[in-house]
C-alpha cells in the first residue's frame, strides 16, 4: 500500500479522516481499508506532481488545489532588507495573543486562495480556522520562532518561522488590514527585517520563504525588497476516496453484474439517466465483490451531491472504487 500519514489536526478540524503524503504514491490507496482515508493531500514538486496527477486522475478523483513557489537567500549582512521608514515591533508570541490571531488569520484568510479553500468539500469558515491550527502546530514546537507584529502600540500580525537546522523558513505572515493598504505591505516587510537581523545574530545561514504562484505582489516583494532567488515550486493534489465515510456511513446498493454497472445503474433509478456530470472508476483486476456501498457526500458550493462507491470481498476488503459527480 502506498505510504500516507494521518493528519490529527486537520482531520478533526474539516470532520474528515485526512492523510498527508508525497507523489510517492499509487492508485491503491483509493483500495486502502486499514487506512481508510476520505481525503489524501498530495504536496511535492511540480515534475513529481504532475507524472502522479496523470496516472491517478485515470482511476480517482483527483484535483489540483494549488501551486506554491518557494524562494530563499543566504542569510548575511548584504541581503537584509533595507529599513522600511516606519516603527514596529515584534517579539516572541505570547497564549494571551491567541485570541487576536485567531480573529486575525480568520479575517486574512477567509478568502485566500490556498488548497483549503479551493476545495468544493471543506467550509470557507473552517478553511480560514485551519490557517490558525497551522499556526499552533507551528508555535507548539519549541524549535521555532513565532512573533507577534506591534504597531503603534497594538497587536496587528504575526510571522511564524519554522526552523530546521541553520535554516529560518517563513511559514506564515499575515498583517490586519486595519494598518491601511498603503503601510500593511511595509510593516510586513519592516517586521520581517526585525526577524532577520535576530536570526543573523543567532547565527542562521539561510531564509526561506512560499507564497501561491498566483500572488505576483508577494513574489515581487521576495525577489526586490527581501533579494531572494526562485528555488522550486511545488503543487498540491486533493485524491477524494471517502473509504472512512463509506465504512461508517455506507448504505448497500443492489447488485447488476459488473461494478461499474452496478454503480450505473444505482445512479440512473435515484438520480435519473442525465444527472452524471463526472465519473471515474478504479477495479482491481480479476477481483470479485460480493457487494457494493454508497455514501453520499456534499459540496459546499451547492452545485451538485458526489457520491462514492466501494467494492467490498468477502475478507471485507475493497476491490473497486467510483466516484461520481452529479449536475
Amino acid at each position: 500500500m502506498s505510504k500516507i500519514q494521518f493528519s490529527p489536526v486537520e482531520s478533526a478540524r474539516f470532520g474528515y479522516r485526512i492523510f498527508r503524503a508525497t507523489a510517492d504514491l499509487s492508485p491503491d490507496v483509493l483500495l486502502d481499508s486499514k487506512s481508510a482515508p476520505d481525503i489524501v493531500i498530495i504536496r511535492d514538486v511540480d515534475a513529481k506532481i504532475h507524472d502522479l496527477y496523470s496516472r491517478l486522475r485515470v482511476h480517482g478523483d483527483v484535483h489540483f488545489r494549488d501551486t506554491i513557489l518557494q524562494y530563499r537567500k543566504r542569510l548575511k549582512s548584504e541581503t537584509l532588507i533595507r529599513p522600511m521608514g516606519v516603527e514596529c515591533q515584534i517579539r516572541p508570541m505570547e497564549s494571551a495573543d491567541q485570541p487576536f490571531l485567531a480573529a486575525l488569520t480568520a479575517e486574512v484568510f477567509r478568502d485566500y486562495p490556498g488548497h483549503y479553500q479551493r476545495s468544493v468539500f471543506f467550509s470557507q469558515s473552517d478553511s480560514a480556522a485551519g490557517m490558525n491550527d497551522w499556526l499552533k502546530n507551528l508555535s507548539d514546537n519549541p524549535d521555532n520562532k513565532v512573533f507577534t507584529v506591534s504597531f503603534d502600540g497594538n497587536p496587528v500580525g504575526i510571522l511564524a518561522y519554522e526552523i530546521r537546522g541553520l535554516i529560518c523558513e517563513l511559514a506564515l505572515a499575515a498583517i490586519h488590514p486595519s494598518v491601511g493598504i498603503l503601510k500593511r505591505n511595509l510593516v510586513m516587510l519592516e517586521s520581517v527585517r526585525l526577524a532577520e537581523l535576530r536570526f543573523l545574530q543567532a547565527g542562521m545561514t539561510f531564509f526561506m520563504a512560499k507564497t501561491q504562484a498566483s500572488n505576483l505582489s508577494v513574489q515581487k516583494d521576495l525577489v526586490r525588497a527581501v533579494h531572494c532567488e526562485p528555488m522550486r515550486s511545488l503543487s498540491t493534489l486533493h485524491l477524494h476516496c471517502f473509504l472512512y465515510q463509506l465504512a461508517e456511513r455506507g448504505v448497500n446498493v443492489p447488485l447488476s453484474g459488473y461494478f461499474t454497472e452496478t454503480v450505473l445503474r444505482h445512479i440512473h433509478s435515484v438520480y435519473g439517466s442525465q444527472k452524471i456530470a463526472a465519473m471515474s472508476v478504479f477495479v482491481q483486476p480479476d477481483c470479485n465483490f460480493r457487494y457494493v456501498k454508497v455514501v453520499v457526500i456534499p459540496r459546499v458550493d451547492d452545485s451538485g451531491d458526489a457520491l462514492f462507491f466501494a467494492g467490498i470481498n468477502t475478507r471485507s476488503e475493497n476491490v473497486a472504487h467510483a466516484t461520481v459527480y452529479l449536475r
